[in-house]
């Protein structure tokens, strides 16, 4: 009878051991921030489709967008390309038009409506640069930039390859105590030089980096929580 009791209370203890691995694991899983995720920031037009245009057309001005040049100005505006402007087997990024600029030291640009810059985040520009079969000699010079209140934050450029599309980005980190949070966030493509370049399928990502690296307490009662897992796991295949 003493060894029945004897294997009850080892039966209760085992079970409640488990009830409380089961809510320390629990616990570590709510109160674990979780990994850093960059987020879209919604840029207008970001592809260049806001008119429909058929193969080979062009039109002055880009919807949502500064140019600076003026919107009458057919030194920038939106193109849809034809396929021997890129060749067969080259598709555009997205949708069937791109942003273009022609005229040397002319620019594209958005102040982005809604956002403004916040602390401890990191800011990524993405853009799809293209250069023409039937371009100029020699690569076109470009660049694409993150600005506040006219002042450059970040600037940068991919070398491109004739006849096909190259991603190019950039990234401006806001620490705790920029000077620019709470001011909005402007982005800009310019061009130097005679060849067109086009632009396509602009992104813009706002990463919160203070997300990404949990509190040691955190980290303990996480350890804690995957350790008693681990115990209960290998009980239960004994």
């Amino acid at each position: 009878m003493e060894t029945i009791n004897y294997k009850l209370t080892e039966l209760s203890r085992g079970v409640k051991m488990k009830r409380i691995f089961y809510v320390i694991g629990l616990l570590a899983l709510l109160f674990t921030p979780l990994l850093s995720e960059a987020l879209p920031v919604p840029i207008e037009n970001y592809s260049f489709e806001a008119i429909v245009l058929g193969d080979g057309s062009s039109s002055p001005g880009i919807t949502g967008w500064t140019t600076s040049l003026g919107p009458t100005s057919w030194g920038a505006g939106v193109y849809n390309p034809r396929v021997s402007n890129y060749g067969t087997g080259v598709t555009i990024p997205d949708g069937s038009n791109v942003a273009y600029i022609n005229n040397n030291g002319a620019y594209i640009s958005q102040i982005i409506s809604d956002y403004f810059i916040t602390a401890d985040t990191l800011l990524t520009l993405s853009v799809d640069v293209g250069w023409r079969l039937d371009g100029l000699s020699g690569e076109p010079l470009y660049g694409i930039q993150l600005l506040s209140n006219g002042t450059i934050l970040n600037s940068g450029f991919s070398s491109l390859v004739q006849g096909s599309f190259v991603t190019a980005s950039i990234s401006y980190l806001v620490g705790a105590d920029n000077s620019f949070i709470g001011q909005p966030l402007e982005i800009r493509f310019t061009k130097i030089g005679n060849s067109s370049v086009q632009f396509d399928n602009v992104r813009l990502e706002n990463d919160h980096t203070s997300a990404a690296v949990p509190e040691p307490s955190t980290l303990l009662l996480l350890g804690a929580g995957l350790l008693g897992f681990g115990i209960f796991a290998r009980k239960r295949k004994k």
